[in-house]
């Protein structure tokens, strides 16, 4: 984390921060993510005039289909016409997991 917060901290200018999104598989949150949903709803529901309430569960409600659907996806697979890819072999694809040699200081 504090990796990606360093990171984040020279991208953004100083002005952006790193904030992980944390789930359990039983539904609960993280206290960093608590706090990022109430924040977000707070300033949602100050600017399109809304009650707190109502904001913060329209957020879970999202949050909690869109977890629900990558799971089920991720289970099952994607449904519909699946295209059979008979381009480049696997082995030859380069995932940019090995650093190549013009990385390295001579």
């Amino acid at each position: 984390k504090q990796w990606y917060q360093r990171r984040v901290a020279i991208t953004a200018g100083e002005k952006g921060s790193f904030c992980p999104l944390v789930y359990s598989t039983f539904g609960g949150t993280a206290p960093q993510c608590s706090s990022h949903h109430k924040r977000v709803a707070q300033l949602m529901a100050h600017k399109r005039k809304e009650k707190y309430e109502d904001i913060i569960n329209f957020i879970r409600i999202k949050v909690r289909f869109a977890l629900l659907k990558s799971v089920l996806m991720a289970l099952r697979g994607v449904r519909g016409i699946q295209r059979v890819d008979k381009g480049v072999p696997i082995s030859s694809v380069e995932f940019g997991l090995i650093p190549r040699m013009e990385h390295y200081e001579i």
